[in-house]
């Protein structure tokens, strides 16, 4: 995993800053190496505390899911969900029996996420038709307190849908953003679409943020802005890193800043990108791949 900072960070001796408002050319070159460059000489001016066995507290037994299934976790002031699917989805509390929902075909990144008053939103992805199981769609559902399912599921992607990310605002509403393409054309270009389901788990009009895109994510910070990132295919091995910052919650007609090309990943002829993430702490947003 590489590790490089998207806002400024000050630390000790030996640290690294990036001011996202005057890309530099370094930036603008980084590579694979780079990128470890950046990670080891920010850790070398900043003090790192060892963990030690006596810090890590027990284990703690939520549910018993099924080896096969990608469990999604939420974890809330007074309770610990997790739903899986085998294959419809079924959600979990400790110490109490499976709640089988009438939900999903084929389920595949299932996640939960906190709205208004206890309830919940759940999204993922499926099968938006059985005799077209390469045509996947974002679904989501909105669940109250007591878990029973109070709306959905709802179709949400209007398109096959690759990939997508999520997250929760201060109204109770959710923020997605989900990158699709040409059923017919698998060599076409991806669009990156940004919609909003509300707090009563209904969805917004979509609004095309970029056209060629790939791996969308989200997150917040401690000021409540939104920070939105994907990559940018350049080819097969060779991705630009696009940010943009939203100040306050968005919604289908907010104006957006224009993304800013933040830097370059590169791999090797037989390496393959799996995953890319953002992380904030309280004055710096980390790119994570």
């Amino acid at each position: 995993m590489f590790v490089v900072p998207v806002r400024d960070q000050k630390c000790a001796k030996g640290s690294v800053t990036v001011n996202r408002s005057t890309p530099c050319a370094f930036w603008q070159r980084l590579s694979r190496s780079c990128a470890v460059l950046i990670l080891l000489v920010g850790l070398s001016g900043c003090a790192v505390t060892a963990l030690t066995p006596t810090g890590w507290q027990a284990p703690i037994a939520l549910a018993d899911t099924s080896p096969q299934t990608q469990p999604a976790l939420w974890i809330g002031h007074k309770r610990q969900i997790v739903a899986e699917h085998s294959p419809t989805i079924n959600l979990l509390t400790s110490g109490n029996p499976a709640k089988a929902l009438p939900l999903g075909h084929d389920v595949r990144q299932l996640a939960l996420y906190g709205g208004n008053a206890d309830t919940l939103h759940m999204t993922w992805l499926d099968q938006a038709d059985l005799a077209h199981p390469t045509d996947t769609r974002l679904f989501s559902a909105y669940l109250a307190s007591d878990l029973t399912l109070l709306r959905g599921p709802m179709l949400i992607s209007t398109a096959a849908t690759l990939d997508y990310a999520a997250l929760p605002l201060p109204s109770g509403a959710l923020l997605t953003l989900w990158s699709s393409r040409v059923l017919s054309d698998p060599n076409s270009a991806a669009t990156l679409t940004m919609q909003i389901i509300d707090p009563v788990g209904r969805p917004r009009p979509a609004r095309t943020i970029a056209k060629n895109a790939a791996h969308p994510v989200l997150a917040s910070d401690r000021t409540g802005h939104i920070d939105m990132a994907w990559l940018e295919p350049l080819s097969s091995h060779l991705w630009a890193i696009q940010f943009l910052q939203i100040k306050g919650e968005p919604d289908e007609t907010s104006t957006l800043p224009t993304p800013t090309s933040i830097g370059l990943i590169q791999v090797e002829a037989d390496h393959a990108l799996e995953t890319f993430a953002l992380a904030t702490d309280s004055a710096t947003v980390y790119a994570l791949w």
